[in-house]
């Protein structure tokens, strides 16, 4: 079962960035951020109130480890700091990258997520085989194969490539690593409902702020066509809310080192779509990346089945 919600994971955000480049200048990217945590959240309050209703039908008296751990404590505290950087500022800079960068630089930057992501948990004091980054990069070389050619083809005209934008598509990386790394560590038995919740309501809280400073405006304005609110709707309930919820839940119940490297299918997802619904061209280099990318994750099924239980994280040995 984590296996099979890390895949929705990757359709949902293998796909969240084509719907918002569609919307095109629907709203700024602080505002569009805005709508997505703030959809996002909505999604997991009903999906909390649905819990504690379902509590009260079976006659549960205990505390359910699906409730939000009140009242609030510094114990939180890192989690509303992983929420401001995974569920804010990542989202911001994922708008703001995608409409000021290529594409490609885009996915290639995000796309170390995972080697990314064990470097600062290793950093931090986490355990792990450093060998586990093996597999990883073999993931990661797959990726640099199938996206090499349109970074070769911009380099030499110079055309929708931003310094700016990459280094922004960077900045989003490492929030969304330091997120994950946040999550997992001080969790302290919080569930991943309970988790979401205060962290998109952290990240909501940042967003809110920013946008009243930089805009001079409460709320971010509506949509005026109906397209852009069905798009919107799709990344903040889909691709947000349900999306990082199964995330924190694949987490809970696998190694980081099981779960991360999931996020390199998640180019792949995109190009098998655009051959499909597209039409576009199935090329050499996007066939190899594709072996890369599988081969890596096949790599590190292997090792870790070997080495770790994916739910109490012991060694299978001892």
């Amino acid at each position: 079962m984590p296996y099979a919600a890390m895949l929705l994971v990757v359709v949902f955000w293998g796909s969240a960035a084509s719907v918002g480049r569609g919307m095109g200048d629907a709203g700024t990217a602080l505002g569009l951020a805005t709508w997505r945590v703030g959809l996002g959240l909505a999604l997991l309050i009903v999906a909390l109130a649905a819990s504690a209703a379902w509590r009260r039908v079976v006659g549960t008296t205990e505390v359910a480890p699906s409730s939000p751990a009140w009242p609030l404590s510094k114990r939180h505290v890192p989690i509303w700091l992983g929420g401001m950087l995974g569920y804010g500022i990542m989202i911001w800079l994922f708008f703001e990258a995608a409409r000021t960068t290529l594409s490609s630089h885009l996915v290639l930057i995000l796309s170390l997520a995972p080697i990314c992501t064990m470097l600062l948990d290793r950093m931090s004091g986490g355990q792990g085989d450093n060998r586990s980054f093996m597999p990883a990069t073999l993931s990661l070389a797959g990726i640099v194969i199938m996206i090499a050619p349109s970074l070769f083809s911009s380099a030499s005209n110079g055309a929708g490539a931003s310094f700016g934008g990459d280094v922004m598509a960077l900045l989003a990386l490492l929030s969304f690593s330091a997120f994950t790394v946040l999550t997992k560590r001080y969790k302290r038995g919080l569930s991943a409902l309970a988790v979401n919740v205060h962290g998109m309501s952290a990240g909501l809280a940042l967003l809110l702020a920013l946008f009243v400073l930089t805009e001079g405006r409460l709320l971010p304005p509506a949509f005026s066509t109906r397209e852009d609110w069905l798009a919107m709707g799709y990344l903040g309930l889909a691709s947000t809310g349900l999306a990082y919820l199964l995330y924190a839940w694949a987490l809970s119940r696998m190694t980081m080192e099981r779960v991360m490297p999931l996020i390199y299918l998640q180019p792949l997802v995109g190009v098998l779509l655009s051959v499909i619904w597209l039409g576009e061209e199935l090329t050499l280099s996007v066939l190899l990346g594709m072996c890369g990318i599988l081969g890596g994750l096949l790599w590190n099924h292997r090792y870790t089945s070997k080495q770790i239980n994916p739910i109490t994280r012991r060694n299978t040995n001892e």
